[in-house]
C-alpha cells in the first residue's frame, strides 16, 4: 500500500467514513441467505452492517485479541433517493445511491479495486475513464467515493461489451 494510499484510508478512518467490520465468512453467508429469504437487497448496509457502529473498546478488544478484520466505507447513501450522471457514450443515466458498506481495505491489507481506483485515478490526474458496461452497477460506488474524500470524479465513458471469441472453438479443415 503506497503512503499516498496509507494516508487516504486512514484519513476516512479519522472522518468517521471507515470502520473496521470483523464478520467472518459464516456470519456474512448467514446474513446474506436471510436476505435472501427476506426477498430484499443484499449486502451490508443499514440494519445488516454489524459493525458500523462499534465502540472504540470493542474495536480495539478485537485487534488486540487478534480478530482479523476488513475496512468498510461508511456509506452516506439513500437507496430511495435517485440522482442523474452524464455518462460521454449513453448521457444522462439515473442511478440509486449507493447505501452499501463496501470493503475498501481487504483483511491482508491490499485494497479493493473500489478504492483503489478512486485513490489511483485522483493521485494519476485522471481525466476520462473508459470502461465497459459492465461497470455501470458500480458508478455510484465510485461517484459516491469521489465525493465523500472531497474530490473530483473524472468522467466516465460506459460502452458495449464486447466479447472475446474463442478461437479454440473454430475447427479449420484442410483441403
Amino acid at each position: 500500500l503506497s503512503s499516498a494510499a496509507s494516508d487516504v484510508y486512514k484519513r476516512q478512518v479519522e472522518q468517521g467514513m471507515a470502520y473496521p467490520c470483523f464478520c467472518t465468512e459464516e456470519e456474512l453467508t448467514a446474513m446474506r441467505e436471510k436476505q435472501q429469504e427476506m426477498k430484499i437487497n443484499f449486502g451490508y448496509y443499514g440494519q445488516w452492517a454489524k459493525c458500523r457502529d462499534l465502540t472504540l473498546e470493542e474495536i480495539e478488544e478485537n485487534i488486540q485479541a487478534g480478530k482479523p478484520y476488513v475496512l468498510r466505507f461508511r456509506s452516506p447513501g439513500d437507496p430511495n433517493k435517485r440522482f442523474v450522471h452524464r455518462d460521454l457514450v449513453k448521457g444522462d443515466i439515473e442511478l440509486p445511491e449507493n447505501d452499501q458498506d463496501i470493503v475498501l481495505l481487504k483483511s491482508d491489507g491490499i485494497p479493493t479495486y473500489h478504492f483503489a481506483h478512486i485513490i489511483d485515478d485522483h493521485f494519476m490526474g485522471t481525466t476520462h475513464v473508459v470502461r465497459g458496461e459492465e461497470w455501470l452497477a458500480t458508478l455510484n460506488i465510485h461517484l459516491q467515493l469521489f465525493r465523500t474524500m472531497g474530490w473530483k470524479a473524472p468522467k466516465y465513458v460506459h460502452t458495449a461489451q464486447l466479447m472475446k471469441m474463442d478461437l479454440s472453438l473454430i475447427h479449420i479443415s484442410e483441403p
